[in-house]
């Protein structure tokens, strides 16, 4: 995964170089394939790059729009590329041959901050819109992706990594022990707090937009347990869970090299295998897809690798 970084002062004080020096060097693994920055006033974006696609290669960012200034830095994938296209009215032909970025960058010019409902896959992003002096980030709707922020009356912080955050020269490295003991309780239901009082998560499906005397945090997604698919015969369901099964797996196989699945024995792992395996030979010419399984000697009892290889030798 790529790492993103941006920094906004809100009282109009420009940028630090240093500072962000400083806070990229604690990610400095995840920019495998480089790194790039765009200092802007008060405003600062970095990412550091892991090219993840095929059409991500060789692409940098920041990426600014020549237009407007707007500027964004993205760690992901975007899912649905073609229905995106669609609701942009873009010619896919052309559109869809871009890095996910562009795609992300014409989304926010298009919606505003109404940009994030309309993304699928995973993602963690950033956008600078200096017509309207903010800066927003957003959170895929599962948080698969981490982004972690600092917000007071001076400036907002945020990265992929809270080690990056506590680099920064003002920012405190207290703990927040009332986070850890909820840790160690094993409770999980708080999605922002970290170990630190000054650093803050982002929700999943949640975007946090920040300007000089404003800051507004909005949930842009909810799981719906009321919702009922239309009618149907169990075979026209299965049709459906099957097509949809096809569709989220290939979308997730849009990547630069070889492809692994994790395979455990059960029905969840051995469905997502089954289906990656005959989308890869379609695609690759009848390339295997290369899976891996855990096993402990010591837990026969938990032992799935009966099952694991019952799926390899089918698949």
């Amino acid at each position: 995964m790529s790492g993103i970084l941006a920094v906004l002062h809100r009282d109009g004080r420009p940028v630090e170089p240093a500072s962000v020096e400083r806070m990229l060097a604690v990610m400095s693994q995840r920019g495998v394939d480089g790194v790039d920055s765009l200092l802007s006033g008060p405003a600062a974006l970095a990412r550091q790059h892991l090219w993840e696609t095929p059409e991500d290669v060789d692409q940098c960012q920041p990426l600014v729009d020549e237009r407007s200034g707007v500027a964004l830095v993205f760690d992901g994938r975007l899912d649905g590329r073609e229905w995106l296209c669609e609701a942009l009215s873009l010619a896919p032909t052309r559109s869809l041959s871009g890095p996910d970025a562009r795609l992300v960058m014409e989304a926010y010019l298009r919606w505003g901050e109404d940009f994030a409902e309309r993304l699928l896959g995973d993602f963690a992003l950033a956008v600078w819109d200096p017509r309207r002096h903010e800066m927003i980030l957003a959170r895929d709707a599962l948080g698969t992706r981490g982004l972690s922020y600092h917000l007071d009356d001076r400036r907002l912080l945020a990265a992929s990594d809270v080690g990056a955050l506590l680099r920064h020269p003002d920012l405190s490295s207290d703990i927040d022990e009332a986070s850890v003991a909820r840790y160690l309780a094993s409770h999980w239901d708080d999605q922002e707090s970290t170990f630190f009082a000054s650093v803050r998560h982002l929700p999943p499906a949640h975007t946090l937009a920040v300007g000089c005397g404003r800051a507004r945090r909005r949930r842009y997604w909810s799981l719906d347990p009321e919702r009922r698919a239309p009618r149907a015969s169990l075979a026209e369901n299965a049709e459906a869970l099957r097509s949809l099964l096809f569709e989220a797996t290939a979308d997730r196989l849009r990547c630069r090299g070889p492809v692994g699945a994790s395979l455990s024995g059960g029905l969840d792992s051995s469905s997502v295998a089954a289906v990656a395996a005959a989308v890869t030979a379609r695609r690759s010419g009848g390339a295997p897809l290369r899976a891996y399984t855990y096993a402990f000697d010591r837990f026969a009892e938990y032992d799935e690798r009966p099952w694991a290889r019952l799926v390899t030798d089918h698949c």
